[in-house]
């Protein structure tokens, strides 16, 4: 039977993430032992392991959900102040929870590998739900230099925040090799700028191909980042290290063929519905696009993309609870 409290919180939870106008009071909850705090979001930098620690000692369980371990196995991505405090985090974290959740297998893995003093059956996993209800645009709302942009069948996009982890140089160090050869390609970035990026930003803003070829949107609505998966030929995902990959999903929901890079995360999700390219060569990605055989397949992919489906946020919702109460 589900704990009374933990319904309370998730009755609460689901009314501010899906119904609007919802306004929060200063109702205190009475915490007593057997109870359950499932730890959802990312609290490293305001958390109160004191408190935790107090509630650990009343017998009530703690279970955090881990969404990566980029901070420690790729602390060059991260600034040195937030390594500091993810280790910070994670070390006490450790010491206090009954059970861990993350979101991949691949997160998974790499907690256990990392702290090998954690038992496995104390280590669980779910996935992040996707809910596409808006899937089309009002045509008239989309800018026509925008649209201008899609007008072949040749536009490769990246989504996501414009950052080193996410390796945007590699990608557009493929597309100069296919310039370079006069393949008829266009690259369009879509994504916030990140940090540490300086340097890539002036790279794309004084290319030859800036605004003929290669394009970077950094503030765009919901549907023009629909028209632009509607209207590709591919998403390209370069990423070193990923928690999970939302853009894949959403690509693949809207048909669009992704190239990704080859690491376990986006193999896991992307399953045989991806094409993957290998980070270490850098002539990969641009041998794949160029490839007769990519272009060919094309066909076969849209066949067979009616068979990926993905969880929607309520069947998320309800799995992470089953993997709760197991820890009951």
């Amino acid at each position: 039977m589900l704990n009374p409290k933990l319904t309370l919180f998730l009755n609460k939870f689901y009314d501010m993430a899906f119904k609007k106008n919802t306004i929060l009071n200063n109702e205190k909850v009475s915490i007593k032992k057997g109870d359950t705090l499932l730890i959802i979001d990312s609290t490293w930098s305001d958390v109160d392991f004191n408190h935790l620690r107090e509630l650990k000692s009343c017998d009530v369980k703690i279970i955090p959900v881990v969404y990566d371990l980029i901070p420690i196995s790729y602390p060059e991505y991260c600034s040195e102040d937030f390594v500091s405090l993810f280790e910070y985090w994670i070390k006490n974290i450790l010491d206090i929870s009954d059970k861990f959740i993350t979101i991949s297998k691949d997160v998974k893995k790499d907690l256990l590998l990392h702290f090998k003093e954690l038992e496995e059956k104390k280590v669980d996993y779910f996935y992040l739900g996707c809910d596409f209800k808006n899937n089309s645009y009002d045509e008239q709302n989309i800018n026509s230099g925008y649209k201008n942009i899609f007008n072949t069948k040749n536009v490769f996009i990246t989504v996501s925040t414009i950052e080193p982890r996410k390796n945007h140089n590699y990608i557009l160090d493929a597309f100069e090799k296919l310039w370079s050869k006069n393949i008829d390609v266009k690259y369009v970035i879509i994504g916030r700028i990140g940090w540490k990026v300086d340097d890539f930003i002036s790279r794309v803003k004084n290319h030859k191909q800036y605004n003929k070829n290669l394009f970077i949107f950094n503030n765009i609505d919901d549907e023009h980042l629909l028209y632009a998966y509607k209207n590709s030929k591919a998403l390209i995902f370069a990423s070193y290290i990923e928690g999970f990959g939302l853009p894949i999903i959403e690509s693949l929901h809207n048909k669009l063929q992704v190239l990704a890079s080859d690491i376990g995360i986006h193999r896991e999700i992307g399953r045989d519905f991806v094409s993957y390219f290998n980070l270490n060569d850098i002539n990969s990605l641009a041998k794949l696009i160029e490839d007769d055989n990519f272009n060919k397949n094309i066909d076969d992919f849209n066949k067979n993309i009616d068979d990926f489906k993905w969880i929607s946020w309520e069947e998320s919702a309800k799995d992470l609870i089953e993997k709760v109460l197991k820890a009951e």
